[in-house]
């Protein structure tokens, strides 16, 4: 662990000094031809309780947390409409709701006092929930991303000491995975997964992938199968040894030895590795954060933070080009979360208000090439 430290520090430190003796990076550019056009909206509501969650549901936008008190309490707002929505809370909030989730596109949730699951569809029903602890908050590093009839996506998120992504094959009952800093989000595309990670350290480091198949990469011992024996055992050191053997003695000695390393060395074993995985880059840069991946008209859609102003880009070369400038702001929260919900996309921020002692979220909609701001407060 010590000298995967000094190697991530050391990294950090070559590349936020190079940064500074380089001529200006292209990486962000302004573009004012894209096809894609982005239309804007911005909604406020205010609300009596903590919102610790947020999720779709039928066209609705759903806030759940707890107020003064700690009874849990729920918002629903019509994305349609952009109104609040209470009639439909009669029905879906008709008990104490504790936590809600997405299992397969399926809007799955706890009822506290029953100490049951159920699924919505258009009313709750009983449902046997599997791998329950994976949504209960056991384990603060373990992400839930993605669900889809052949795999279970989930990740480790170890901050700047490292991270891994996994794909567990319901059908197989096989698990693969690879390193991956600061893996936040899954979004399925038509031929594959694009996985994002998205590391808020320094200025920031993106890297976004996108894998046709995942069992072309690391295939994990049942040991570490986290889904199978719920029981959180990082495979770090051993996806690090099997992507070890891809790379040439000459080449592993510069990235393994502090006084040796070498940046671009550094890079190169990246894309070797990633290469035998059969893995493809859409991003690898620093200086930023991104924080959603949507798949439109045939490209990627990036909603991304540089410094403090939030855009909107599409990849193009080696760089990101700025279609839009969408908030002159930072929005970033180490509470967030993104998640795609068939052809409506969703991003959340939560804080905490010192001054005025009460939670805030701010919750970004994309849909129908419209994006628009919810505000609560």
């Amino acid at each position: 662990m010590k000298l995967y430290y000094i190697l991530f520090v050391t990294i950090s430190v070559l590349l936020v000094s190079c940064s500074d003796n380089e001529e200006p990076k292209k990486e962000i550019k302004q573009e004012q031809s894209a096809k894609i056009e982005i239309k804007k909206d911005s909604v406020s509501f205010n609300i009596d309780f903590y919102p610790e969650k947020s999720i779709i549901v039928d066209s609705n936008l759903v806030l759940l947390g707890k107020d003064e008190t700690g009874n849990y309490r729920m918002f629903a707002v019509n994305i349609k409409s952009g109104k609040a929505n209470d009639e439909f809370l009669k029905t879906f909030y008709d008990r104490e709701i504790a936590k809600l989730t997405v299992k397969n596109d399926t809007v799955i949730g706890f009822f506290e006092s029953e100490r049951t699951w159920g699924y919505w569809n258009n009313k709750w029903n009983k449902y046997q929930l599997t791998n329950d602890w994976v949504f209960n908050g056991k384990y603060g590093v373990l992400n839930y991303l993605l669900e889809d009839n052949t795999y279970i996506v989930y990740s480790l998120d170890y901050g700047e000491f490292g991270g891994e992504v996994y794909f567990y094959n319901k059908k197989t009952d096989r698990l693969y995975g690879m390193k991956l800093y600061g893996p936040v989000l899954c979004v399925k595309d038509k031929d594959g997964y694009i996985v994002n990670g998205s590391l808020p350290h320094n200025t920031g480091f993106v890297e976004i992938l996108k894998i046709k198949k995942p069992e072309t990469l690391i295939e994990i011992p049942d040991s570490f199968n986290i889904i199978k024996y719920s029981e959180l055992k990082s495979s770090f050191v051993f996806i690090e040894k099997q992507e070890n053997e891809f790379l040439p003695d000459s080449l592993e000695e510069k990235i393994r030895n502090p006084q040796k390393f070498d940046v671009n060395a550094y890079q190169m074993s990246k894309q070797i590795i990633k290469n035998k995985l059969r893995v493809e880059t859409i991003l690898d840069t620093t200086d930023m954060l991104c924080y959603a991946t949507i798949p439109v008209k045939g490209k990627y859609l990036h909603i991304f933070q540089k410094r403090k102003k939030v855009n909107a880009g599409i990849v193009e070369g080696a760089g990101m080009n700025v279609i839009d400038s969408l908030y002159d702001e930072s929005l970033f929260s180490y509470d967030f979360s993104s998640r795609l919900y068939k052809n409506v996309y969703l991003i959340s921020f939560s804080y905490w208000q010192q001054k005025i002692r009460k939670e805030k979220m701010i919750c970004l909609v994309w849909r129908d090439e419209k994006l628009t701001r919810y505000n609560f407060n």
